[in-house]
């Protein structure tokens, strides 16, 4: 007897085996700002960290293995906000465009850092905001 793909997803624990390990790397996505509308490029990642103190508490040490997270321009956001298939659609914001490596991924977080500092009109300055060229600032 062979079951459906239907008869073996209802199954209880299918979902763990149809569900993608997390990978971690270094992309390019926007981010979804509304119903078929998307944000400007921006840097993200998913990585293994190693928390040795609490942030901003350096007194306050923190001995805990390390542990698998995800960041879009360098804030903390949900692994399965970012991995691209998952069993938790909905909880999925982001569109992965392009891989890229480590190097260029430091360097857009810090290029997006001096734009929320400097030029805080740029479309890159605001990555959760509907990206509109009209409204862009020439690059020249």
């Amino acid at each position: 007897m062979t079951l459906s793909a239907q008869a073996v997803a209802s199954l209880p624990g299918a979902w763990v085996r149809q569900a993608n390990p997390i990978r971690p790397g270094y992309w390019l996505v926007r981010a979804r700002t509304g119903p078929r509308q998307w944000g400007a490029l921006v840097p993200a990642a998913i990585m293994l960290v190693q928390t040795k103190a609490e942030p901003g508490e350096p007194e306050n040490i923190m001995d805990r293995s390390p542990f698998v997270a995800a960041f879009v321009a360098g804030e903390p956001v949900s692994i399965y906000s970012l991995q691209q298939e998952t069993h938790t659609f909905g909880e999925r914001i982001y569109r992965t465009e392009k891989v890229i490596d480590r190097a260029e991924h430091d360097y857009r977080v810090a290029d997006l850092r001096w734009a929320q500092e400097h030029a805080p009109d740029e479309p890159q300055a605001q990555p959760h905001k509907t990206l509109d060229l009209m409204q862009a600032p020439m690059p020249f």
